[in-house]
């Protein structure tokens, strides 16, 4: 729909004064030599475009490297290779004046996980969170007089986790308290599995 209000723009009305100032504006904010650049990214390069700076690095560190993409750069470290990668665009430039390269690891949780420990990291995440998920479901069917409770805590964790993934800066203080009531949760569940498989004592 909107490549066709701009056809009919440029074909039908290009003495409207809406025209005129829409080719304006374009034409001061995306030259041609633009559009060639856009043109060849591939789509890695067209998505991480779309991430800020940090997480731009980031990926852009992981994906030229087979071997980072696989077991990551080390807790922390993905920032010293990541200056390596800082983009031209003007938006950025601030970046470049500072002098100081890239002094932030990535907002995205999913992005620190992978660049902390690789693939092996983001499969351990994933495992630690489903497992968590399933710990609380089986308290809230063994334990009918907290089953609420449980809910309501496996709906927050889900929550935070989602959250985390997406952008991790916000509640960097608070995840690791959720990861600690992950944890308990599942100890708990776990000890309530194995009292229920002991032998009755006659």
């Amino acid at each position: 729909l909107t490549a066709g209000v701009v056809v009919v723009l440029l074909g039908l009305g290009s003495e409207l004064a809406v025209t005129q100032a829409w080719s304006t504006n374009l034409s001061t904010r995306f030259s041609v030599g633009d559009a060639v650049e856009l043109a060849s990214r591939t789509p890695v390069q067209t998505l991480a475009t779309l991430l800020d700076i940090f997480d731009y690095t980031a990926f852009m560190v992981l994906v030229s490297s087979p071997l980072a993409a696989l077991i990551g750069t080390g807790p922390g470290l993905v920032m010293l290779p990541g200056s390596n990668f800082i983009p031209s665009d003007i938006k950025w430039s601030w970046v470049v004046q500072s002098g100081e390269g890239i002094t932030s690891l990535p907002s995205m949780g999913l992005l620190l996980e992978w660049a902390n420990g690789g693939i092996p990291m983001i499969l351990l995440w994933i495992a630690f969170a489903a497992s968590v998920w399933q710990a609380m479901t089986r308290l809230a069917l063994r334990r009918p007089d907290q089953a609420a409770s449980w809910r309501l805590g496996r709906s927050a964790f889900t929550l935070m986790a989602g959250v985390y993934l997406v952008q991790a800066s916000p509640i960097s203080a608070m995840w690791p308290v959720f990861m600690g009531l992950g944890i308990g949760a599942a100890a708990l569940e776990r000890r309530d599995a194995s009292e229920a498989s002991a032998p009755v004592a006659t």
